[in-house]
């Protein structure tokens, strides 16, 4: 087993007993398909849905574990991922821990998708 975190960034896990920092491997990415829609008060604004996968790298196998943004794992179908591997998200709701600005410092957990 392997876990692969294909975000653009560094992804920083700490609960108290354990802490990992699982460094990118690269991003893995939906195509967004764009749809024009009307104006909003004069505000463009489009309908998007989400096509296919990119930037899936080679090697991984059934067993290994997949970091992604919970976009991608909630817009991701289970029938184009690689079979037998496990799709997890970062817990980025009350149990992260953030810095004086706001921005998430690491997770605690992560959610399975």
């Amino acid at each position: 087993m392997r876990i692969w975190n294909l975000t653009p960034h560094a992804m920083h896990y700490d609960d108290g007993l354990i802490q990992r920092t699982f460094p990118s491997e690269g991003a893995l990415r939906l195509t967004q398909l764009d749809e024009p829609d009307e104006a909003i008060d004069g505000l463009a604004t489009v309908r998007s849905r989400y096509g296919t996968t990119t930037g899936l790298p080679d090697g991984i196998g059934a067993g290994d574990v997949i970091l992604v943004s919970t976009l991608l794992g909630d817009a991701w179908p289970t029938s184009e991922r690689p079979e037998g591997v496990i799709v997890l998200v970062p817990d980025t709701g009350a149990t992260c821990k953030r810095d004086e600005t706001g921005r998430i410092v690491s997770v605690s957990r992560f959610i399975r998708k």
